[in-house]
């Protein structure tokens, strides 16, 4: 159980969760709206691992004053306040204490995913009518006994976030979108790069073979001199591309020339004998 708002051993109402900050959260509200005497405390599982942290209506006065003021004759016997008249009136609201209670959502850089666990069907019925309502479409599943409404993809969970007032978790997570997006982008950039450098070191390894076999012939050294200066340019610069290949010889020629010029070269290799480094 992620978080119960109710009725106490004594009656009282208090909040119980394992977030502490939730804990706080509702100590400041209780006592901003209402000038509430609070307890707050801690309990511990026997097994010491499912520790709950609550705060308390210190009087029964007090607690009758708060249900009033929300609407409530009396606490119900589940806790769950689903008669509260604001879960109807301020939908928004109610959906916010839900969250806090009982919601989470999953840190941004992995699949978009809220949920919001339901302690009793009441409550996931109250809740799916609501998220209705709101245009958002919620699926429903259970985990361990417990009923939950989930919101899938980023556009839905931001809306959500949104409606609850968040607003400081929206800027979170679109600058933790638009972050992942810049690395994908980044990736996809490094990635095509790197595929384009392994075919053009490809290329000028066939290139410079093909020269060298044309060498090994005899047949290079009888080719116009503009063959035989890309030639010896890709020899000494095997790591340059066709555009820098072009920039290194003298007078600089264009890429369109070196890649016409090494064509002509690729193709008289290509013309010799399988064994081919003699006529």
């Amino acid at each position: 159980m992620l978080g119960r708002l109710g009725p106490g051993p004594d009656g009282r109402l208090e909040l119980v969760s394992g977030e502490a900050w939730v804990v706080r959260a509702a100590y400041r509200l209780l006592r901003h709206l209402y000038r509430a005497p609070l307890e707050i405390a801690y309990r511990r599982s026997p097994q010491g691992r499912a520790s709950r942290y609550v705060v308390r209506v210190s009087t029964g006065a007090a607690t009758r004053v708060i249900l009033r003021s929300l609407g409530i004759g009396r606490l119900p016997p589940e806790g769950d306040l689903d008669r509260a008249g604001h879960g109807t009136d301020c939908p928004w609201a109610y959906l916010r204490g839900i969250f806090l209670a009982r919601g989470s959502v999953n840190r941004p850089g992995r699949a978009y995913h809220l949920e919001l666990v339901c302690e009793s069907a009441a409550v996931h019925r109250r809740v799916g009518r609501l998220l209705e309502g709101t245009g958002l479409r919620a699926g429903t599943a259970a985990r361990r006994g417990m009923l939950l409404h989930y919101l899938k993809g980023v556009d839905q969970v931001v809306a959500f976030l949104q409606g609850i007032g968040a607003d400081r978790a929206v800027l979170e997570l679109e600058s933790s979108r638009a972050l992942k997006g810049m690395r994908n982008q980044v990736n996809r950039m490094v990635n095509a790069e790197t595929a384009n450098l392994e075919k053009s070191v490809a290329a000028s390894l066939r290139q410079a073979e093909a020269i060298r076999r044309l060498q090994r012939s005899g047949r290079l050294a009888g080719l116009p001199d503009p063959l035989r200066a890309v030639a010896r340019a890709r020899l000494r610069h095997p790591d340059l591309s066709l555009r820098e290949l072009g920039l290194a010889l003298r007078p600089p020629v264009p890429k369109s020339t070196v890649e016409y010029r090494m064509n002509r070269l690729m193709r008289l290799a290509g013309q010799l004998p399988a064994r081919g480094d003699t006529h």
